[in-house]
């Protein structure tokens, strides 16, 4: 069994790159504690985000540029365009590159459980699972709130 190792963005994106700035647009709690965030990244040409997946559902609007997703396991690469807009499922394992000469501006909101709030709610790990063709092994559990 290959060791996976998890690790909360909010501690490791500094050491991830410092060039991929996150501009905090809104936060706002509902009545079960979850967190509601809309965000903006921006990735300069050439930047990488490495492998992880997300705590709670996003929504995605790529506004400038074209980000492309890797999903492994012998999957193509999606590039995702200025102007289309997708999701990222809980627990879905990718990696996203701007590989591209401009920028890309991604807007992005989430509902998060209550204790990957405030902006920390992306965990890296070192790749996909691929066993099987099901899907379900490029998915993580996430770790339940203490």
């Amino acid at each position: 069994m290959r060791k996976r190792f998890f690790t909360l963005v909010a501690a490791t994106i500094a050491l991830v790159s410092s060039a991929i700035p996150l501009h905090a647009d809104a936060i706002g709690r509902l009545p079960d504690g979850s967190w509601v965030e809309q965000y903006a990244v921006t990735f300069a040409p050439g930047d990488t985000f490495p492998w992880h997946f997300h705590t709670g559902p996003l929504a995605i609007i790529v506004v400038e540029g074209e980000l492309t997703e890797y999903h492994g396991c012998g999957e193509a690469p999606i590039v995702h365009s200025a102007g289309s807009a997708f999701t990222e499922e809980i627990g879905a394992v990718h990696m996203v590159a701007n590989n591209g000469a401009v920028p890309v501006t991604l807007a992005i909101s989430g509902i998060l459980p209550e204790c990957y709030g405030e902006f920390n709610d992306t965990i890296l790990v070192d790749g996909p699972r691929c066993d099987g063709k099901s899907g379900l092994s490029r998915r993580e559990p996430v770790p339940r709130c203490p």
